[in-house]
C-alpha cells in the first residue's frame, strides 16, 4: 500500500479499523501521518480521515469484521 501511495496510485486506504496498520500505536501514527500527507482518505468502519477532514461513526461503534476489506 506504502508503494502505490508513493506512486500517486491510491486515494483511499480502506480498512477495517486503524489497528490493521499497526498494534504498535507510534506506528500507526506515522503511517497514518504518511498517508495523509500524501492526500490519501483513511476509511475505517468507525471513521473517515482525510487531509481536511475526521468523520466519526455517532451510532454505536462498529466491531470490525477480521476479514481482508474488499475479500469476496
Amino acid at each position: 500500500m506504502m508503494q502505490q501511495v508513493k506512486d500517486g496510485n491510491a486515494e483511499v486506504a480502506p480498512l477495517s479499523a486503524l489497528s490493521r496498520l499497526s498494534h504498535n500505536s507510534d506506528k500507526q501514527l506515522h503511517v497514518l501521518d504518511f498517508l495523509l500527507a500524501h492526500g490519501v482518505t483513511v476509511l475505517t468502519t468507525n471513521c473517515l480521515l482525510s487531509p481536511d477532514m475526521v468523520a466519526v461513526c455517532i451510532r454505536p461503534l462498529v466491531n470490525p469484521t477480521r476479514t481482508t476489506c474488499g475479500a469476496a
